[in-house]
């Protein structure tokens, strides 16, 4: 798990790498300042992922605590359950537990043991590390219906519920974690303790999508229409462009703008990669009407220090051509908290058009 925020400017509204937040309206009984209670919790009660996909990641969490983390053993029970167009259990075209991983630093990562039985029950134990001691998370990693390909003599994992069709159908599933067994009182489940997991369908918006950039003023519409919320890209040139890829997730939308230059990976030197600038949003998309919900740094010109964080907003409208697998997205207006209703950044009809091909 590496850190993700090396160059990237995060300006999505989001609780932590996954999804939608947890609901922490509860109480307790004992005071979590003066008892040093920790709290256990998942990091969202619902996510998706592409139809592409061959894994998905649940984190589990301690949440703020007081002190250091106890040395106890903590076993969790679960179980997998209320699958649709899905099958649990351990085949590779089955849901099930592939792993169950956590932190040592940003380049390494540690297992802790589970088990799985077929009918999707199983135990998770949770306990210190030589490395780091008690892990203050650790992430659930569900293994999706997939089956093993060999593409130019090497194996691959090629997702079973990617398809070419719009499914009608919901598919997904439900992991509730069903108990906690620890000898340490003060560590305890957060009340929030089930999870429901949607396969986002690819025929859909939820898909990956790239702009043709071949023609310059593609690119010059494209700065010109968000480069309002990202000082990265206003600053961009054409030249150092590579490529600019959409992917809409589940209620997150991440824009990745590829640039020529390249970087090394940081646990791997030898491994180099474009380096990105990302703009992060949540969205919602009904009816062809799309909203991007975010925020936005303000840096100061003198010594380039973030001056102010904004809260923006972008509405368009969208069509999505499945025999063309083109989504065309036409942008609307952009606001923030400084700039809106008469003063905003632009409101139009048609302010700029975008027409993307599935990736």
């Amino acid at each position: 798990m590496k850190n993700l925020f090396n160059n990237i400017f995060l300006l999505g509204i989001t609780c932590s790498f996954l999804t939608a937040c947890v609901d922490e309206e509860f109480e307790y009984a004992q005071d979590a300042e003066s008892e040093e209670l920790f709290i256990l919790a998942l990091d969202a009660d619902e996510g998706g992922a592409l139809e592409s996909e061959t894994d998905y990641g649940l984190e589990i969490a301690f949440q703020d605590y007081f002190g250091k983390l106890p040395e106890t053993e903590v076993i969790f029970s679960f179980e997998l359950k209320d699958a649709e167009g899905l099958e649990i259990g351990p085949g590779d075209n089955q849901v099930h537990i592939k792993e169950v991983i956590y932190e040592i630093d940003d380049c390494t990562e540690g297992e802790l043991e589970f088990t799985f039985n077929a009918d999707g029950t199983g135990t998770i134990t949770l306990k210190p590390s030589a490395e780091i001691g008690m892990p203050e998370a650790f992430e659930i990693v569900f293994n999706l219906p997939f089956e093993t390909v060999v593409e130019e003599g090497e194996e691959e994992e090629k997702a079973l519920l990617d398809d070419d069709i719009e499914n009608e159908d919901d598919r997904g599933f439900v992991f509730e974690i069903t108990g906690i067994n620890s000898t340490n009182s003060f560590i305890a489940l957060n009340p929030v303790s089930m999870f429901e997991f949607k396969v986002l369908d690819n025929e859909q918006i939820t898909a990956e999508w790239e702009l043709n950039i071949s023609d310059e003023s593609v690119f010059n519409q494209f700065k010109e229409a968000l480069s309002p919320i990202s000082a990265e890209l206003a600053a961009l040139n054409y030249s150092e462009l590579s490529a600019i890829k959409f992917e809409f997730e589940f209620e997150e939308l991440t824009i990745k703008i590829e640039l020529n230059e390249e970087e090394a990976d940081e646990c791997d030197p030898t491994d180099f990669s474009n380096k990105e600038i990302e703009i992060e949003a949540d969205f919602s998309a009904e009816d062809g009407e799309l909203e991007l919900e975010g925020s936005y740094f303000i840096f100061n010109d003198e010594d380039s220090e973030v001056e102010d964080k904004l809260d923006f907003i972008l509405k368009a409208v969208y069509e999505i051509n499945l025999e063309e697998e083109t989504l065309t997205i036409k942008v609307q207006s952009l606001e923030d908290e400084d700039n809106f209703n008469d003063a905003a950044f632009y409101n139009s009809d048609n302010a700029y058009t975008f027409i993307l091909n599935r990736d």
